[in-house]
């Protein structure tokens, strides 16, 4: 007899600074630096760098939704690692203060790349909260 827990990931997310979580998933899914991979138990082996998004972890009816941007994934024997510069859960993020930040951020004098992908993050982070809001999701 199978154990159940072969039809489930174990999902771990860290950054820098703290564990952020883990959890079993049916699917998980995470935006790569060059598109987004959905991941099911008994996946090949991979490493890819991350991009800047979502990170969905679902588990039956339920899922749980986070922001990340940066580092690398490793998913290897039915287990997915991020390790994420950042990770916070979706319903975690003030879309005000990210508001204000996207303001404040064109006052700045930086470096017009610079400007351009902080920019592009916080437009990402705040997508991935009103999407979250308007699912109803966590």
């Amino acid at each position: 007899m199978s154990n159940a827990t072969e039809y489930l990931l174990r999902c771990i997310i860290v950054t820098p600074q703290r564990p952020v979580a883990e959890q079993m998933a049916d699917f998980v899914v995470f935006t790569a630096h060059d598109g987004q991979f959905g991941i099911l138990p008994g996946r090949a082996p991979l490493i890819c760098q991350l991009g800047c998004g979502l990170l969905r972890v679902d588990r039956g009816q339920d899922s749980l939704w986070y922001y990340v941007s940066g580092g690398f994934a490793q998913v290897s024997d039915n287990q997915v690692v991020v390790a994420a510069n950042q990770a916070v859960g979706a319903g975690e993020i003030d879309v005000q203060q990210v508001g204000r930040e996207l303001a404040e951020l064109h006052l700045k004098k930086l470096d017009p790349q610079v400007r351009q992908r902080s920019t592009e993050q916080l437009k990402v982070k705040l997508m991935v909260a009103q999407q979250v809001k308007s699912n109803g999701e966590k």
